[in-house]
């Protein structure tokens, strides 16, 4: 990298190792900034529907906001899916993204256990979970593999485990 003055700006998932590649040279005249997907509110907008407050208590309103949190959960809240409606786009971002962020990256050797451990965790989305559940699940040998493949999938931002306090 030329040392002249230059915009550098990294996005997508590899921005967490080129950032680091980068540091060397960017040290301390850099900001980083991480952007997530839409949130519900967000969406609302992007879908021009207007909700006040009184909208809770109105029973079309219940309906409206029970229908949208539907095709939010639905259809996922990446900007440009939901604006192009391209399943090709969600099928080939999450590939891309399994592939060459998780899979060649970190080196990982058996493909189909950490599909699976994906495939597990999209369908316990909302229950809780021990790693040794999910290594049994997947038929997988050590929840610290399970626990890596988990943390290698948690650094591209496709999941994000809550701690219970």
């Amino acid at each position: 990298m030329s040392r002249e003055t230059s915009k550098v700006f990294v996005a997508g998932s590899n921005a967490n190792l080129l950032s680091k590649e980068l540091g060397t040279f960017l040290t301390g005249r850099y900001v980083t900034m991480e952007l997530y997907p839409f949130s519900f509110h967000e969406f609302l907008k992007l879908e021009q529907v207007a909700i006040k407050q009184d909208t809770f208590y109105a029973a079309e309103g219940k309906v409206l906001l029970l229908s949208e949190i539907q095709k939010y959960l639905g259809i996922g809240n990446f900007p440009q899916y939901i604006q192009s409606d391209n399943d090709n786009y969600l099928l080939s971002l999450y590939t891309d993204i399994i592939y060459k962020d998780v899979v060649v990256r970190n080196k990982i050797s058996n493909e189909r256990q950490l599909g699976e451990m994906m495939y597990y965790l999209a369908s316990n989305a909302t229950h809780r979970f021990v790693y040794n559940s999910v290594t049994k699940a997947v038929d997988v040998k050590s929840p610290d593999t399970i626990k890596s493949y988990i943390g290698f999938v948690e650094d591209t931002y496709l999941v994000r485990q809550l701690s219970i306090i």
